[in-house]
């Protein structure tokens, strides 16, 4: 069988990692939390539940029309004089 030699060789390599990381708090709730979110993905696609409707248009109007009123906001400040004395001129 070719590259049995090579597999032992991976695996070998790999109890190390995986004690490591079967130690590692941190690793292994981030694991956990992969897995169920895999195990729902699962149930999700064998019940035939469908996705959420994106609503990416209305976010994007919304986003453009806040950046609007901020440009206009900015404009409306920006009109006076610059030199900050009330438009006076010494």
């Amino acid at each position: 069988m070719r590259g049995t030699k090579r597999m032992k060789k991976t695996a070998s390599r790999a109890v190390p990692l995986v004690v490591g990381l079967a130690e590692n708090d941190y690793a292994r709730k981030n694991l956990q939390r992969g897995a169920e979110s895999l195990r729902e993905g699962a149930r999700a696609l064998a019940s035939g539940r469908t996705h959420p409707k994106r609503h990416w248009p209305k976010r994007l109007a919304a986003v453009g029309l806040a950046g609007a009123a901020a440009a206009a906001a900015v404009a409306g400040k920006g009109s006076g004089s610059s030199s900050g004395n009330g438009g006076t001129q010494k």
